[in-house]
């Protein structure tokens, strides 16, 4: 029969056993069943209180039956922990962290294994706008709205320097004894400042240390008016008239830039519409079929997953419908309207009647009345593709039977890719290249009917960077030596060979710093160099150019221009470059000849 050691509360289950295996005692407590009307005890207790005194064998009595606990060397019993309960604890914490680490790939892969087709493909092209916007976001809201759409000071550094075969191709078979090395040394140091419907332009230009010359211009957009003054060269500002040169401002109150920057949504409501609508149009898209193809590219292959969605009339109907609805309703789409109303007739580029809410409302009605009216049948209108690898990203679509509205792919195989893509039907690329990390090194070819007509090469691309609005790596454009010659006039063949021009950017920055390096080529042969750098900052206010104003109305006032010219600063300032002296003198003598 079980015992209880009256010491310890050990169990024991051999009535044999005379002293503890535990402690020694030999005072034991038989085991008695609990009584139905007795009760429950806690399936797990805190703690163990030590029985007042001994109870003597003599005088048996019932005890509850409690769990076994082990004891510590100063005689206190300790509590075991159950392996089970950490596991209850664990795993449910454990699922929460995998979750929130990564909830997109937990979902996609529960939709693809336990969802519908459509489901699934809801669920990729949702991802996949998703990623689009947020690179969209990137550009627009730094690139548009806080650097072109508002008053900003741009500064734009940058050298030239000419190849050896350049230098001797300008000097030609005539001029052997022309020195252009001094141009190497040549630097420019741009400012443009946009404020106030104001537009200043500074540019200095250097040959080595020194400063040489100095140009100064003041686009005024209220008085459609343009001031210039060149002041190492004359202490005059001369003045021309846009309107009458171009007419392009004329009439205009206000710079687009600023009607612009009140007209465009913000940045977070542009992507809540993007993502709003696009969610709208594929929740409608109900016949879906899933299956497996391995896509082939340049010897590079990939199982892809192939959603091919049918979309019927009758579903383009439903679909035309609730966008129309939801769009008649969205107070967000009013706002713009109204904005875009109010903004454009107070700059006078647009009548209350052209634009407005009232009108697009009615144009909406107008749109839903046809639209109910058509039939809807459930044959098929429009058919999509979505290629979509193992992460559940679209890398390939194909809208129309034929891919004639849409038609791209891209393959990956460890490190190597491969793409592919149509335009119009004539026209396709192939890219080829390898990817480390984010970074990717390849090739896209474009062909048309066959034939090689341009290619953009990649160096140590960082595309995730260009995901997040920045660039850092090498773009190569270059077109292809058949086609130049094949497009030039058969009178000009001998100059195709200067119109194959490859050019090679390799940048690295943002929206408000940065620096690149521009290298032209002709075939394998380098024609010249550019190193610029570049900064935004805050625009400062612009101020006109001091001097007497000259308006400049034609070739006459012009002339009479030329009796107020000095050059003397101008000589002075290139006396001390690497410009050669004979070319210093011959400028200095047409000074001295204006003088007179």
């Amino acid at each position: 029969m079980a015992k209880y050691c009256a010491n310890c509360n050990n169990l024991l289950n051999d009535d044999q056993i005379r002293f503890c295996p535990t402690c020694g005692s030999s005072q034991f407590i038989p085991a008695q069943p609990v009584e139905p009307s007795a009760p429950a005890q806690p399936a797990q207790q805190a703690y163990y209180v030590q029985p007042a005194a001994p109870v003597e064998p003599a005088a048996p009595q019932s005890a509850p039956v409690m769990p076994q606990f082990d004891t510590i060397p100063d005689g206190k019993p300790k509590k075991k922990i159950s392996i089970k309960k950490i596991a209850f604890i664990a795993i449910p914490i454990i699922l929460v962290v995998a979750i929130l680490l990564n909830m997109s790939s937990i979902i996609g892969l529960a939709t693809k294994l336990f969802g519908s087709d459509e489901s699934y493909f809801a669920y990729v092209e949702k991802q996949a706008v998703s990623k689009s916007v947020d690179t969209f976001s990137e550009f627009y809201q730094n690139y548009l709205l806080d650097d072109l759409l508002k008053d900003n000071s741009y500064n734009v550094k940058f050298s030239v320097k000419l190849s050896d075969d350049l230098k001797e191709t300008v000097k030609g078979d005539y001029a052997k004894q022309l020195d252009i090395d001094w141009l190497d040394d040549t630097t420019f140091d741009m400012t443009l400042n946009v404020g106030d419907k104001k537009i200043s332009e500074d540019l200095l230009i250097g040959i080595g240390s020194q400063h040489v010359l100095t140009t100064s211009a003041v686009f005024d957009l209220k008085s459609n008016k343009a001031l210039l003054k060149l002041k190492e060269i004359t202490d005059d500002v001369l003045v021309f008239n846009l309107d009458s040169a171009t007419g392009a401002l004329e009439g205009l109150e206000s710079d687009g830039r600023e009607v612009a920057a009140a007209i465009l949504p913000e940045v977070s409501v542009a992507k809540d519409l993007i993502t709003k609508y696009h969610g709208i149009i594929v929740d409608k898209i109900e016949n879906v079929e899933k299956s497996k193809e391995e896509v082939k590219i340049e010897g590079i292959s990939e199982e892809l997953t192939v959603l091919k969605a049918e979309i019927t009339e009758k579903t383009l109907k439903d679909i035309s419908l609730a966008v129309l609805s939801e769009m008649k309703g969205d107070s967000t789409v009013k706002n713009i309207i109204e904005n875009a109303e109010k903004t454009l007739s107070k700059n006078g580029l647009a009548d209350k009647n052209e634009i407005s809410y009232a009108q697009f409302t009615s144009d909406i009605d107008e749109a839903v009345a046809e639209i109910k009216a058509e039939k809807g049948s459930d044959d098929i209108a429009l058919t999509v593709y979505d290629y979509v690898n193992s992460k559940d990203e679209i890398v390939g679509r194909k809208i129309g039977d034929n891919g004639e509205m849409l038609d791209y792919v891209t393959v990956e195989n460890g490190n190597k890719y491969a793409s592919r893509s149509n335009f119009e039907g004539s026209i396709e690329c192939i890219g080829t290249g390898t990817k480390n990390g984010d970074r990717e090194t390849g090739e896209y070819t474009f062909r048309e009917d066959g034939n090689v007509i341009y290619k953009i090469a990649l160096t140590d691309f960082d595309k995730k960077a260009f995901e997040n609005g920045k660039i850092d790596g090498k773009i190569r454009l270059y077109p292809s030596s058949k086609s130049v010659k094949s497009a030039v006039p058969s009178d000009y063949k001998s100059l195709a060979g200067m119109l194959d021009v490859a050019m090679e950017i390799d940048g690295k920055g943002d929206s408000k710093t940065g620096k690149f390096k521009l290298t032209s080529y002709n075939g394998e042969k380098t024609l010249f160099t550019a190193d610029a750098q570049y900064s935004v900052s805050a625009s400062k206010a612009v101020s006109e150019p001091s001097g007497k104003k000259v308006e400049i109305k034609g070739l006459n006032s012009l002339q009479a221009l030329l009796g107020d010219l000095h050059l003397d600063q101008l000589v002075k300032n290139l006396r001390k470059t690497s410009v050669p002296k004979d070319y210093v003198d011959a400028i200095d003598e047409v000074a001295k000849q204006l003088k007179q």
